[in-house]
């Protein structure tokens, strides 16, 4: 099945940024057509490092470590609005990576 568009890429997002990985990229296909469904970094033991470092420096500076637990659950509770606003985009990605047939808009299961 075709998608219609682009494959999706995805990249490391460490420090803030988006950053490629030094180890390469990682193509996801759907088993079923072949199909190329994304391009995802293939993380390697520094990038995962760099992850490490960037989040214990975000921690350490009280960016985060010192907001009060409402605070934090405002942003944990936006980004799952984030999420929740692109579910059937996610859904979609998910259901092709795993080869399924996708679901038909507006259908009854």
């Amino acid at each position: 099945m075709q998608t219609g568009s682009e494959p999706r890429a995805f990249s490391n997002f460490i420090g803030g940024k988006w950053v490629a990985s030094q180890g390469g990229v990682l193509e996801s296909r759907n088993p079923a057509t072949g199909e190329l469904v994304a391009r995802a970094a293939m993380s390697t033991a520094s990038d995962v490092g760099a992850a490490i470092d960037a989040a214990r420096a975000s921690f350490d500076s009280g960016v985060w470590s010192s907001k009060r637990p409402a605070d934090r659950a405002k942003v944990i509770r936006e980004a799952s609005e984030l999420i929740r606003a692109r579910l059937d985009e996610l859904a979609l990605l998910l259901t092709l990576e795993n080869g399924k047939p996708s679901p038909t808009p507006g259908a009854s299961s």
